[in-house]
């Protein structure tokens, strides 16, 4: 038997859905029935041969590109225990809409436990298919927008590709720069040693040199494992892209660096 307040919500349901709403026999002790819902009741849920929704009111904009169908178990201690509810996909949403659909109705019951709320979790269904009241795309439209899509996705792939290049290119130079930069430490040294040399005797000389050229080789072998370092941390690419594929003008300024100092 139906409480009161469950009876009085039905009538209430039928006076403002009236031939979208229908009684639906339930589970022993249940009260069932489904809504169809449309974003524009007044427009009308009714569908077509072809599962399109009709529109009375098409010149004036209102059109219903979706619609769902709430279904409704109300237990016999209802509104003290929560409806259970199934949302029932009729036209123009996805099954990801359709879960996201469930999900806000089950919240929207559990915060109106104790109270009649089917009119509530009806409102909640038709906001959302406003928000989502989208006119389908034609095959045709539904084509160009792949063709978009994929020249997107070129057009990115190619500017990763010149991102990429630059890098390595930058790296590059910086390695080479680097390179230079010792040589010209080197040859420094190397003339500094050699105007030492004129001031020394001949003894003097022979030491000098050998202390020269030791502590030569010591900074040279301290510059070489700085630079070994400094190459190995530079996070070079393990193949670099073919030369023919960098512009012309990072090849220009490659040819530049890389001169070796006399």
């Amino acid at each position: 038997m139906q409480s009161e307040e469950i009876e009085n919500e039905i009538e209430a349901l039928k006076a403002i859905y009236m031939d979208d709403f229908q009684m639906e026999e339930g589970p022993w002790k249940t009260t069932g029935f489904n809504i169809t819902i449309v974003p524009h009741p007044s427009v009308g849920s009714n569908l077509n041969n072809n599962n399109s929704i009709t529109n009375p009111l098409e010149d004036e904009g209102e059109q219903n590109y979706c619609a769902v169908v709430l279904k409704v178990q109300l237990p016999s201690d209802y509104p003290s225990k929560l409806p259970i509810t199934t949302i029932e996909k009729k036209k123009g949403l996805s099954n990801e809409q359709i879960k996201e659909l469930q999900t806000l109705v089950d919240k929207k019951a559990r915060e109106k436990i104790g109270d009649v709320m089917v009119f509530d979790l009806t409102s909640t269904v038709q906001d959302y298919l406003l928000q989502h009241n989208e006119k389908p795309l034609s095959f045709y439209d539904q084509m160009m927008l792949r063709q978009k899509q994929q020249l997107k996705g070129k057009e990115t792939e190619e500017e990763n590709k010149e991102v990429e290049e630059q890098e390595v290119l930058d790296r590059l130079i910086e390695a080479e720069l680097k390179r230079q930069k010792l040589l010209k430490s080197q040859t420094g040294l190397s003339s500094k040693s050699s105007n030492s040399f004129s001031v020394h005797s001949d003894e003097d000389l022979s030491v000098g040199q050998d202390s020269s050229a030791s502590s030569a080789n010591e900074l040279t072998s301290g510059e070489n494992d700085n630079l070994n370092k400094d190459l190995n941390n530079n996070n070079l690419p393990a193949s670099l892209p073919p030369a023919k594929e960098l512009p012309h003008i990072m090849k220009y300024v490659l040819q530049l660096l890389l001169v070796d100092i006399p």
